[in-house]
């Protein structure tokens, strides 16, 4: 399965699972109010909670971490190994994701519980509260969908990455992911690129080799999976590459690094 494929499915499961905790979570804030339980003693009990223990465990969405970890076992199914790595630095990649994706799913469920008592505290229903939780900018499911694109790619550069420094200084990597509607303007240019070493790489365009096109970026260097769909895309994007030459205000795109150190 292609990485973006991975992407979108380890995203689904996230968030189908946050929606379903969300409304427990609610719910349970809504039968603290049938009980009679005034905005005081809701509010304190808002305050005593654990959320690690509440939203991790009680609400469920450990298994959302569960999901996610398991997807990476995919992206490792799919890639092409060129040179060899160990069991304890893939194990402590792995842990990292899970610490990660963790602390991020605590902090998400405690923006939550701001949100809620603030809803609380205006006297909004359980409803109303709902409404506020998701369209607040750091509650977004477009925030989720970033953590996990930028963690599975990371995740994919980091193997990568293990395996090209236990490779010769000789081998050669292509520019391996999606040619589509959201692709870089920088990373159709990689696309098009000929196999490089991995000092070529860096000197052709700094930090690609450890960031892709940026942020949210589902490409990589690499070893292509699927060698018929990478030279398509090879092609694609040189013809789209040479057309854009062509074009009076065209401007040569240039790597997240370049960019930022040009500033």
């Amino acid at each position: 399965m292609p990485l973006e494929s991975t992407i979108d499915s380890a995203f689904a499961d996230y968030i189908d699972q946050f929606e379903v905790s969300l409304d427990d979570f609610l719910a349970d804030v809504g039968e603290l109010e049938e009980e009679g339980f005034d905005l005081e003693e809701v509010l304190a009990a808002l305050a005593a909670l654990s959320m690690v223990d509440y939203w991790l465990t009680t609400l469920n969405m450990e298994s959302a971490v569960n999901a996610y970890i398991s997807r990476l076992g995919a992206i490792l199914d799919d890639m092409v190994a060129f040179a060899p790595m160990t069991e304890g630095q893939l194990a402590a990649l792995e842990f990292i994701q899970r610490e990660a994706l963790e602390s991020f799913t605590v902090q998400f469920g405690e923006r939550i519980r701001l949100a809620t008592s603030q809803g609380l505290s205006s006297g909004r229903s359980i409803n109303e509260i709902r409404s506020m939780i998701l369209r607040d900018p750091l509650t977004q499911s477009k925030n989720i969908e970033t953590f996990i694109t930028s963690g599975m790619a990371k995740f994919n550069r980091s193997v990568v990455g293990v395996m090209a420094d236990n490779a010769p200084d000789s081998e050669l990597y292509q520019y391996i992911g999606p040619l589509d509607g959201k692709t870089r303007p920088i990373c159709r240019v990689m696309l098009a690129s000929p196999d490089l070493t991995l000092r070529e790489i860096d000197q052709q365009y700094p930090g690609a080799f450890d960031e892709g096109g940026g942020p949210n970026c589902r490409h990589h260097w690499g070893k292509a999976f699927d060698q018929k769909q990478s030279d398509k895309n090879r092609k694609d994007a040189s013809s789209w590459y040479e057309d854009q030459k062509e074009k009076e205000n065209w401007k040569h795109p240039v790597t997240f690094q370049t960019y930022y150190d040009s500033r």
